[in-house]
């Protein structure tokens, strides 16, 4: 939700309210809505061009925590980044919003350069630590490991398409 730039919508006694996703939760199971709300509705803005991206998630067995998790949202405009987004979660308190950080990809095409630019700021962004299941060093690698895969799928499933 937060690399697309969704909203959260809850409904309580004083009525509706919207919510960033960025915003939503506050730490560990705690979230941004009080205690007499509930969420009632997902808001995920429609694409500019061709929606692309992918998550990657690396956990000790399926359904435990993750030790780190990445997802890249993408519109495209033919070869053309008009809109990046990205979020992760493991790598920090709460998820992290990693939009900016991987802003630098906005009116670029997926080059190996740009993709690696992008990969390294938003490893910088992680702020992980260091417990039982990795040092701090290892996730912010898996981060930008996960984020140089994703686009670099993107980016030769593109290729393949434009070829056909």
């Amino acid at each position: 939700m937060i690399a697309l730039g969704g909203k959260i919508v809850v409904q309580g006694p004083q009525g509706r309210r919207e919510i960033e996703a960025k915003d939503f939760v506050l730490g560990p199971f705690v979230t941004a809505m009080a205690f007499n709300e509930i969420a009632v509705e997902a808001v995920v803005p429609p694409a500019k061009g061709k929606a692309l991206g992918g998550y990657l998630k690396l956990e000790r067995r399926v359904g435990d925590f993750a030790t780190a998790s990445v997802a890249v949202a993408l519109d495209m405009d033919g070869d053309t980044v008009t809109r990046a987004g990205c979020a992760m979660a493991g790598v920090g308190g709460q998820t992290i919003d990693a939009n900016e950080a991987i802003s630098v990809l906005q009116g670029k095409t997926l080059s190996v350069e740009n993709i690696e630019a992008a990969a390294v700021a938003v490893a910088a962004v992680a702020d992980p630590r260091t417990d039982h299941r990795g040092s701090s060093d290892y996730k912010r690698h898996i981060v930008e490991t996960f984020v140089n895969r994703v686009l670099t799928s993107v980016a030769n499933s593109e290729k393949k398409v434009a070829v056909a």
